[in-house]
């Protein structure tokens, strides 16, 4: 298929040939989304069950991001990204944002921009907005699948690969005000509003959904205030592009999903009258705020999980998280470890709460279990045969007075883990030169010393 693209006015040209859209043309998945009249009107009185397979609990994050924009002209016009920094300014939320904003980009092109490589690299992004050329995710399926789909694969696993916690964000886009008359004849449902927008809807869902990112629903925004509130003129005089109004509902709709607030926080207008700017807000609120888990694909939720053996006055501990990247252990005697496999020596008897918080990026789960340890038994020794350590900080050698040739001694770190074990000679000293800095646990027989190494 020969593809024509004029660069400014976003426009792609298909070649005539006899193309008639069926339902019947699209994987199952996509028929069912097709029959729908669009993603946002089944609401309240109907849930749509689709929605339900892609949710996954919404999540709160903190008043300060860091997003680079990925686009072209639709990103660019009125300054989406600088519309949205004040924006969110004006609700006490701080945004850094870059962007690369080319007009008319392809995502083939963006794969192809070594600019766009060094942007991602840049930076340890919050979210990295992905936003394809206005038409090309509304063509035929064979279409999409080779020239769409790939690219933004491509683009996500580079993002994960600069930074696994770094979120792509899907840019949906709108229907033209008229439908794609340039390529009406070859695809029908490009002849009108309706059929264009929700083509742009279910491309942009599946683009998310295969790659485990999330979509800002800017053309289900658009859809709602164009059935809602129909004297808002959401484009400019090309039918395309965003006038402000247009890019002021999409700002606001990229604030309700990277802060995951409600829309009536901001503040900014952006000179728009106040009756327009209420509006827009409540069609942010019902389509994305109010339904953000439809639009968060996949937020990988850690599972902590684990078992341990007690020993007389220790414990061993073997993780069995699923999806965490790392782990807070809390030991319940104000000690803590970040190990997967952290051990842990305690010097009282007592019942003590073990925690694991498993953490992947900025979710977070906890499980408890509650230990007791009741085999701590110290020496009964002389007041003049009491074991002592010196020096206290150490450096290279470690002395002991009054302890016996053959015993066994075990160091273990504040971790809780064994780092260095010995077994005592006549000259009662032990070399520690090769331990880190920090504070360590020398256990002998039932007696526990803690030193620090130097």
């Amino acid at each position: 298929m020969l593809l024509t693209l004029n660069r400014h006015v976003h426009t792609f040209h298909l070649p005539p040939f006899t193309f008639h859209l069926s339902l019947f043309n699209f994987p199952p998945f996509e028929r069912i989304l097709l029959n729908m009249k669009c993603l946002y009107c089944q609401f309240p009185y109907k849930i749509c069950l689709l929605f339900l397979l892609f949710a996954l609990p919404a999540l709160v994050w903190g008043g300060n991001k860091t997003v680079l924009f990925i686009g072209n002209s639709y990103t660019g016009t009125n300054n989406l990204p600088n519309m949205l920094r004040i924006m969110c300014a004006s609700a006490g939320d701080t945004l850094t944002y870059q962007a690369h904003t080319p007009g008319g980009a392809r995502l083939l092109n963006h794969t192809q921009d070594p600019e766009v490589y060094a942007k991602i690299r840049s930076k340890n992004w919050d979210y990295v907005v992905i936003q394809a050329q206005s038409q090309e995710p509304a063509f035929t399926n064979d279409f999409v699948v080779k020239e769409v789909f790939p690219y933004a694969r491509q683009l996500c696993d580079s993002i994960r690969a600069n930074n696994i916690c770094s979120q792509p964000l899907f840019y949906m886009t709108w229907g033209r005000k008229n439908g794609d008359q340039t390529n009406c004849r070859v695809i029908p449902a490009l002849c009108t509003y309706v059929g264009m927008d929700s083509l742009l809807n279910l491309r942009y869902q599946l683009m998310a959904k295969m790659n485990k990112a999330d979509v800002s629903p800017v053309g289900a925004v658009w859809h709602y205030i164009r059935d809602s509130f129909p004297s808002i003129e959401l484009y400019n005089a090309d039918e395309s592009h965003p006038s402000m109004a247009g890019t002021y509902a999409a700002a606001a709709t990229f604030y309700s999903m990277i802060f995951n607030k409600d829309p009536n926080n901001i503040e900014f207008t952006s000179g728009l009258n106040k009756i327009t700017v209420a509006q827009i807000k409540e069609a942010v609120k019902y389509v994305a705020f109010d339904r953000m888990n439809s639009w968060i694909i996949n937020k990988p939720q850690p599972k902590p999980g684990f078992t341990f053996k007690l020993f007389k006055d220790s414990i061993s501990i073997t993780n069995t998280s699923d999806s965490a990247l790392n782990y807070t252990w809390s030991f319940g005697d104000s000690t803590f470890s970040t190990y997967e496999n952290p051990s842990h020596v305690y010097t009282k008897n007592g019942k003590y709460l073990l925690r694991l918080t498993a953490h992947y990026c900025q979710n977070s789960s906890s499980i408890d279990s509650l230990i007791t340890i009741s085999s701590i038994v110290g020496l009964k020794r002389s007041a003049d045969n009491l074991i002592s350590i010196y020096p206290n900080p150490a450096n290279g050698m470690l002395h002991f007075s009054n302890i016996e040739s053959g015993q066994e001694v075990v160091i273990f770190n504040s971790n809780g883990n064994k780092v260095l074990k010995a077994k005592m000679e006549e000259n009662s000293t032990i070399n520690i030169s090769s331990l880190p800095v920090g504070v360590y646990w020398l256990k002998l027989d039932d007696e526990l010393f803690q030193f620090l190494k130097q």
